[in-house]
């Protein structure tokens, strides 16, 4: 979010960012608003909740008194499978009579599908001047399911990368780890859903067939129960990094591997395709926007192909090199440039279903 803001702030927009996050730990409810250091406006409309949630219960009156002060032309919502406050002010838009821009940044099963079927039928958001999109195809076609047929299609408007910043030259000759075990690295949040521990029980079924070390950077839950599974495998858990701490990483490493199923588009395996690493998959998420089976990674229907997929590459270091020289030879077309003009594309057409 902040990265798409302050681009568009550079680009000549003037941008608003309305959140129910506080800048600090909440000590009291209320309204205030502050500047970015890319000179985009934040309003934060906050309230004091159990466990700090982000919401608020007032929060379409409270948005509506923001938007009455701004007069937006168009108001860009980005949406997970639950997100009260992002709909609190999709109502606040609809009684503003502005514009919306959905975005869907998580991938709707069939639990989160029949949920907004539900919901349309209490408050009739079908109804509302609302286009809707999705950061990829994978998730713009499980969003289709659940909306009418008069709000499909649902368009791709994906996450943006500066390709300039992950860019890494291509290693000097003699540096390769062709000598030692093939350098896997992932990272994700270690939470259940992302798949930590079937990635060590890949990393477990490889054991035997090929060589290999794998990193794991990234914190979360499922830490403690990964570091115990992975006692005996060859794994090293670092942490979380900064951005410029995994391009280190990254720089060192041969292949990056991705465990998550429901993944809506995958930032992280965008970064490391950027930055030249061979990317392996699962082929029900969001990385087929970017990832081409067999040209710059592989895309595996289970997790026995992703074993099958690590054990190949990592036995073929011509195939590693091929796949990475294509990723440093390709930029991905999610880069900023065409992501902010599909934004102004998705915003005029949004603009232009509105009955002002």
């Amino acid at each position: 979010m902040h990265a798409l803001a302050s681009r568009q702030q550079q680009a000549g927009h003037e941008v608003h960012i309305v959140t129910a996050t506080p800048a600090v730990v909440l000590t009291s409810s209320g309204s205030d608003s502050e500047f970015s250091s890319a000179g985009v406006r934040i309003h934060r409309v906050v309230m004091k909740v159990p466990f700090d949630l982000p919401v608020h219960l007032h929060t379409r009156a409270r948005v509506v008194d923001v938007f009455k002060a701004i007069s937006p032309d168009v108001v860009h919502i980005h949406l997970g499978a639950v997100s009260p406050f992002a709909w609190g002010a999709a109502r606040a838009a609809h009684q503003c009579n502005v514009p919306v821009l959905v975005t869907v940044h998580s991938m709707w099963g069939a639990l989160a599908r029949a949920g907004y079927r539900l919901s349309n039928l209490i408050m009739r958001w079908s109804k509302w001047n609302v286009t809707w999109s999705a950061v990829s195809v994978t998730a713009a076609s499980a969003v289709a399911g659940a909306l009418p047929r008069a709000q499909r299609p649902v368009l791709v408007l994906a996450n943006g990368i500066d390709v300039n910043e992950w860019h890494l030259p291509e290693p000097a000759p003699g540096t390769s780890h062709e000598q030692g075990p093939v350098q896997l690295v992932t990272v994700m949040r270690l939470a259940p859903r992302k798949r930590l521990l079937p990635l060590l029980r890949i990393i477990e079924r490889v054991q035997g067939n090929a060589e290999i070390h794998l990193i794991v950077i990234g914190d979360g839950p499922a830490r403690t129960r990964g570091q115990r599974f992975a006692r005996n495998l060859p794994v090293t858990f670092v942490g979380r990094l900064t951005a410029q701490e995994i391009r280190t990483v990254f720089q060192d490493a041969d292949v990056f591997i991705q465990p998550s199923i429901r993944e809506s588009f995958g930032i992280a395996a965008l970064e490391a395709r950027t930055a030249g690493l061979p990317v392996i998959a699962r082929a029900q998420t969001g990385s087929t926007g970017f990832v081409e089976d067999g040209i710059n990674g592989v895309l595996a229907q289970s997790d026995s192909e992703m074993a099958e997929a690590v054990v190949r590459l990592a036995n073929d270091p011509s195939v590693r090199r091929r796949m990475a020289h294509w990723n440093r030879e390709h930029p991905p077309v999610q880069e900023w440039g065409s992501v902010l003009a599909a934004a102004v594309d998705a915003y005029g057409l949004a603009m232009r279903k509105s009955p002002k």
